[in-house]
C-alpha cells in the first residue's frame, strides 16, 4: 500500500496489489465542488434572460467562498480549482455579460462619487479663491477716468507719453539748472 498526498487537494491511497486504490478530496475543495455545482444546476434550470438574476446568489456565494480561501495567506487551492473558478468568472462576466459581485460594485460607485465631489470642490474653491482675488485688486487699481478729474490734460499727457506735446513745446530746448 501506498499513500501519495497533495495537501492542498487531495490524498490518494495506491492500493496496486488488491486493485482498490482510492482518492479522497480536501474539505475545501469539496464544499467548493458542492457551490460550483449548485451554480451550474441553476444555469442550465435558468433560461438565457434570466440567468444574470436568477443565478446571482449561487455565484455570489460561490465566489465569496473562493475569494475568502485564496485571500488566506495559509490556505491553498489546487491549480485545478483555481483554474475552473477562472473559467466560471470568465463565462459569467464575459460570456453571459453579468456582473461582478455586487460589493465591488458599491465599493466602486463609492470611489467614484467621491472623487467628482472632491474634484468639483476643489475646482469650486479655486474659482472663488481667483474671483475674489481678482476683486480685490481690481479694487486697488486706479482707474484712468478717475485721473482725468485729478489732473489738467495737458500734465497727464506728458507724463504718458512724448508724442502728445503740443506744438508749443517742439521748439523749446531744454535748460540747465547747472551754471558754469
Amino acid at each position: 500500500m501506498h499513500l501519495f498526498s497533495f495537501s492542498d487537494c487531495l490524498r490518494i491511497d495506491w492500493n496496486f496489489e488488491h486493485g482498490n486504490s482510492t482518492f479522497e478530496f480536501d474539505n475545501k475543495t469539496l464544499q467548493f465542488k458542492n457551490y460550483l455545482w449548485q451554480w451550474r444546476n441553476c444555469v442550465v434550470q435558468q433560461n438565457e434572460s434570466s440567468i444574470c438574476q436568477g443565478c446571482q446568489k449561487q455565484y455570489d456565494t460561490l465566489f465569496v467562498f473562493y475569494w475568502k480561501i485564496f485571500s488566506d495567506p495559509n490556505t491553498f487551492f489546487c491549480i485545478d480549482v483555481d483554474s475552473e473558478m477562472n473559467d466560471t468568472m470568465k463565462l459569467w462576466q464575459i460570456v453571459l455579460g453579468c456582473s461582478d459581485i455586487p460589493i465591488d460594485r458599491t465599493q466602486d460607485t463609492t470611489v467614484l462619487i467621491f472623487s467628482v465631489t472632491v474634484l468639483a470642490i476643489v475646482l469650486g474653491l479655486f474659482y472663488a479663491g481667483s474671483y475674489i482675488q481678482s476683486e480685490q485688486i481690481h479694487a486697488n487699481l486706479i482707474h484712468y477716468s478717475r485721473m482725468r478729474e485729478a489732473q489738467p490734460i495737458a500734465a497727464r499727457s506728458r507724463i504718458l507719453s512724448s508724442s502728445t506735446l503740443d506744438s508749443s513745446n517742439l521748439h523749446s530746448t531744454p535748460t540747465s539748472s547747472l551754471h558754469l
